[in-house]
């Protein structure tokens, strides 16, 4: 197998962004790093939704990879939190294509090499917020799908984002790495959703929800989410 030449200035460059790294800072934002210790052109991010989102505590991941050109060029970062249905954020594919300037996949203010991998991943959790579908261009508050894009967010990010990957078997490989943070949180929280999802279900949220524009359908059963909230039991 040919090995691939790694430029020193790529491998110095990586070696102090993860110096600089304040894992303080990035756990107060609930952002979580794992870097590869076989491959120094890639990491892994785990970012759990805030608390002001409609992400709320849902567990999101993220690859990057570093290429040989760093830090002249940005990192490729691939979204991993897919459930082969949901365009979990305007910015976020479902191919896995993460759109931002900064990672010059979006117009805008574009990568220089002064920024960082600290940078890449407090940019990222911005992207969790309380109107992502904002983000998709021409689109206002008075968009016919709005409220059915937020209705689903908020329903898929309890349904999929923390009740499946309770079972680590829903959990990529190189994720699973971040598991413990996971339990730990849903331990945490898990009378918290159960309550949040109570309080749904009693604004009688629409059952079917759609947004043609991501082709994107789903039917909300709170009723059914509770159930499946309430019967995870944690050793």
């Amino acid at each position: 197998m040919t090995e691939t030449f790694i430029n020193q200035k790529c491998i110095k460059r990586i070696l102090q962004d993860l110096k600089n790294i304040d894992s303080k800072l990035l756990n107060e934002n609930n952002i979580y790093y794992y870097h590869d210790e076989e491959n120094i052109l890639k990491g892994y991010i785990m970012i759990i939704g805030p608390s002001d989102s409609l992400y709320e505590d849902g567990y999101y991941f993220f690859e990057i990879n570093f290429t040989n050109n760093y830090p002249f060029e940005p990192p490729k970062v691939i979204f991993r939190t897919q459930d082969g249905l949901t365009r979990f954020h305007p910015n976020l594919y479902k191919n896995g294509k993460v759109c931002l300037s900064l990672l010059n996949t979006w117009k805008g203010e574009s990568w220089s090499s002064c920024q960082t991998l600290s940078t890449v991943l407090l940019t990222l959790v911005t992207l969790f917020t309380n109107e992502p579908f904002l983000n998709e261009p021409g689109v206002q508050k008075t968009y016919k799908d709005y409220n059915d894009y937020h209705n689903i967010i908020y329903y898929k990010n309890i349904d999929h984002s923390i009740a499946s990957y309770i079972d680590s078997n829903n959990i990529l490989d190189e994720f699973k790495v971040f598991y413990p943070i996971i339990i730990e949180k849903f331990k945490e929280k898990q009378s918290d959703i159960i309550q949040r999802c109570i309080k749904k279900s009693e604004e009688n949220v629409k059952k079917m929800n759609t947004v043609n524009i991501y082709n994107m359908f789903t039917n909300i059963d709170y009723k059914n989410l509770i159930k499946k909230i309430s019967e995870i039991k944690i050793e």
